[in-house]
C-alpha cells in the first residue's frame, strides 16, 4: 500500500516517468555535486492547440511514445522525468559516456516531425539546453534557463534545439512579466471595448458593427491588440478575454436598447482554442442568460484555424450554436487555410475578406480578380460577405460594382470607444449619402 502511495506521489501515472517534484528534487540534488550538469527539456509544439483536437486516449498514447523515444536515446544514468503537460526534462550529468551522443541524438529526435497513434499525423517537438556552468546554482534557476532557450527554439523557424542565452533569459521574464500585467489589467478593469461600424452598401445604412478590445495600460497608454494579444495567447489568456469581451458587449447593447437606442447587431471575435473548447457554448448560454438582448444581435467572428481538424466537440459546439441561434462568420478569409471543404462542412453565414486583399484590389487587377472571385463565391454560398479595411473611395466603388454587400475601415469611421459609438453611429448615418456612389 505505502509502495503504490509512493509511485503515486512520485511518478506520472501516464509514462510512468519522474514527476516533476521527483525531477526537480533530483536536478537539486544533481547540483550539489562538483560535476557540470546538462539540463535538457523537450516540448510538444502547440500543445494547448493539440489537446483540443486530440481525445484524451489519443493524447496519452502520443505522450508515452514520445517518452519511450526519449528513453531510446538516454543512457542509463540518466534521468528522465515529465514535467508538465507536454514538456519532459532530461538531466545529463556531463561525465555521462558520449555525452556528445545523447546531444546529438536528441537534436536528432528534435529535427523530424514525430508521427503517432499509428496515423499519418505527426507532432513537431523542440528543445531547449542549458549547462551548468555557475557554482551554487538553484534548481529553479537552472529549470528557467533551460525554459528561456526552450522558449527560444519554439519561436525558431529553423532550430529546433536551442542553447540557453542570457539575453533570451532576460526577454522571457519581461514576456511573463507582462502576462502579469495583463491578468492584472482584467481584474482591474483596465480594458475597454472599441466598435467599428459595418456598412450595408445597398441600403448605404449602419448594418451593425465589431467590438475590438484596447487595453488603457497604467503607464504604457492605450495599446491595440496587436500588442498584448500574442503575449496573451502564450500566457493562456485569450479564453479570459474573449470572455471579458462577450459579457462587456452583452452589457452595453443592453444598456442602449433601453435608452432607445438601435445599435444594431454587433460581432465579437473568439480565438480557436476558445471556440474549440467543449465548454464554449454553455459559457456563451450563461452570459446571455444574463442579459435581455434579441439572440441575432450577437454574433461571433472565428478564424479558418477554429477549423482545422474537426472533432466531435467542434462540431457540436456549431450544433449547439446554430440551435441558439448564434450567427457565425470566418474572420481574416484567405490568409491562413483556406479551404472550400470548410466553407460546405459548416454552418457559417458570414465571410470577411481581410484588409490585405483590400489594400490593392484598386491597384492590382490580380487582386481584383481574386476578391471579385471570394465575393462570388460568398454570394452562391448564400453567405454574407464584409469587406474589411476599406480607406478609398476607389475601393468602395469597385466592391460596389463586384457585389460586395456590407464595408467597412477608416473610410467610413476609425474604432471608437464605445461610450462615444452612439453619436459616431448617428453621424455616420447622415454622410453615408455622400460617400457612397449611386
Amino acid at each position: 500500500m505505502m509502495e503504490t502511495i509512493g509511485t503515486m506521489t512520485f511518478y506520472d501515472p501516464v509514462t510512468g516517468l519522474p514527476n516533476r517534484e521527483h525531477f526537480m528534487n533530483s536536478l537539486e540534488s544533481a547540483l550539489t555535486t562538483d560535476e557540470t550538469i546538462i539540463l535538457a527539456l523537450v516540448s510538444i509544439r502547440d500543445m494547448a492547440e493539440i489537446k483540443t483536437f486530440l481525445h484524451r486516449g489519443v493524447l496519452d498514447r502520443l505522450l508515452i511514445h514520445l517518452a519511450s523515444k526519449l528513453q531510446e536515446i538516454s543512457a542509463h544514468d540518466l534521468i528522465i522525468g515529465r514535467l508538465s503537460e507536454g514538456e519532459f526534462g532530461l538531466i545529463i550529468p556531463s561525465n555521462t559516456i558520449s555525452v556528445l551522443q545523447v546531444i546529438d541524438k536528441l537534436d536528432q529526435l528534435l529535427a523530424q516531425p514525430l508521427p503517432y497513434d499509428e496515423s499519418d499525423m505527426a507532432v513537431r517537438l523542440c528543445g531547449g539546453i542549458s549547462i551548468s556552468v555557475e557554482q551554487g546554482l538553484s534548481a529553479d534557476l537552472f529549470y528557467q534557463q533551460a525554459q528561456a532557450a526552450l522558449y527560444e527554439a519554439e519561436h525558431s523557424g529553423d532550430e529546433a534545439l536551442k542553447l540557453y542565452n542570457p539575453s533570451v533569459h532576460h526577454a522571457l521574464v519581461e514576456r511573463m512579466r507582462f502576462q502579469s500585467e495583463i491578468r492584472t489589467g482584467l481584474e482591474q478593469g483596465q480594458f475597454t471595448v472599441y466598435y467599428q461600424p459595418v456598412i450595408d452598401l445597398k441600403t448605404q445604412t449602419v448594418a451593425g458593427k465589431e467590438a475590438l478590445i484596447r487595453w488603457n495600460h497604467p503607464t504604457r497608454g492605450l495599446l491595440s491588440p496587436g500588442q498584448f494579444l500574442p503575449a496573451a495567447e502564450q500566457g493562456g489568456l485569450l479564453e479570459q478575454i474573449g470572455e471579458f469581451m462577450l459579457d462587456q458587449v452583452c452589457a452595453q447593447h443592453e444598456q442602449w436598447l433601453k435608452a432607445g437606442f438601435d445599435p444594431g447587431w454587433v460581432s465579437v471575435n473568439i480565438s480557436a482554442n476558445h471556440f474549440r473548447s467543449s465548454h464554449f457554448p454553455t459559457q456563451l448560454r450563461a452570459i446571455l442568460s444574463n442579459y435581455d438582448l434579441p439572440r441575432d444581435m450577437l454574433r461571433l467572428e472565428i478564424t479558418e484555424e477554429a477549423m482545422l481538424m474537426p472533432t466531435p466537440d467542434v462540431l457540436e459546439n456549431f450544433q449547439a450554436l446554430g440551435e441558439m441561434g448564434i450567427y457565425i462568420a470566418i474572420d481574416d478569409f484567405g490568409t491562413a487555410y483556406s479551404s472550400l471543404h470548410y466553407l460546405a462542412r459548416y454552418p457559417m453565414q458570414g465571410l470577411k475578406i481581410d484588409k490585405e486583399f483590400i489594400d490593392d484590389v484598386d491597384s492590382s487587377n490580380r487582386m481584383a480578380g481574386l476578391v471579385r472571385s471570394i465575393i462570388g463565391m460568398g454570394m452562391n454560398l448564400a453567405m454574407e460577405v464584409v469587406a474589411e479595411g476599406v480607406e478609398r473611395p476607389n475601393q468602395l466603388e469597385l466592391l460596389q460594382h463586384m457585389g460586395c454587400g456590407k464595408a467597412q475601415g477608416f473610410l467610413f469611421s476609425q474604432p471608437v470607444p464605445w461610450q462615444d459609438y452612439r453619436d459616431v453611429q448617428r453621424g455616420l448615418a447622415g454622410r453615408l449619402a455622400s460617400l457612397l456612389p449611386i
